[in-house]
């Protein structure tokens, strides 16, 4: 998270079982709020902890609005298709 908006605003823990990636936590924002978040990657083809790290980079920089933390977006990772359903271009 060095050099970014997530460094040394970004409270979280990860966790990792085989095939099982998760980062959850809390940050704030460019634009001031509090954010509490909990992303999981289950039975996923490879490690996937950098697609969670962008995505924790994604939401300090403010890259969430209500409406996009529903529009599914797919990203081809070691040959599968890993869908992150909530930061549309942040994978």
């Amino acid at each position: 998270m060095r050099n970014t908006l997530a460094a040394g605003n970004l409270h979280a823990k990860t966790g990792t079982l085989t095939g099982v990636n998760a980062l959850s936590g809390y940050l704030t924002d460019r634009a001031g709020r509090r954010l509490l978040f909990a992303a999981v990657a289950n039975a996923a083809p490879a490690d996937v902890s950098d697609l969670l790290d962008t995505a924790a980079v994604t939401l300090a920089a403010g890259g969430v609005t209500p409406r996009a933390s529903v529009v599914p977006h797919v990203v081809i990772r070691d040959g599968a298709n890993v869908e992150c359903s909530w930061v549309p271009g942040a994978c």
